[in-house]
C-alpha cells in the first residue's frame, strides 16, 4: 500500500494517519508540490486518483 505515494517526484502526497470508513489510511496532497505529472494516477491500483490541470491566466 501506498507505493503511488513513492512515484511523486516532487514528494506531493503522504499517508496519513487520519482513517477513512473502510479501515484505510487517508493519503493526503501537498497541492504546492504537485505539476500534474500523472503517477500517481497512473499506478493506483483502483483508478481512485484523477489529476485535474488547471489553466494559467494569461499575463497582460
Amino acid at each position: 500500500m501506498g507505493y503511488w505515494i513513492k512515484t511523486c517526484p516532487q514528494k506531493g502526497l503522504i499517508l496519513s494517519d487520519k482513517i477513512n470508513l473502510k479501515g484505510y489510511r487517508v493519503v493526503e496532497l501537498y497541492m504546492d508540490n504537485c505539476t500534474g505529472c500523472v503517477n500517481c494516477a497512473l499506478v493506483c491500483p483502483d483508478s481512485a486518483i484523477t489529476v485535474y490541470r488547471e489553466k494559467k491566466a494569461k499575463a497582460e
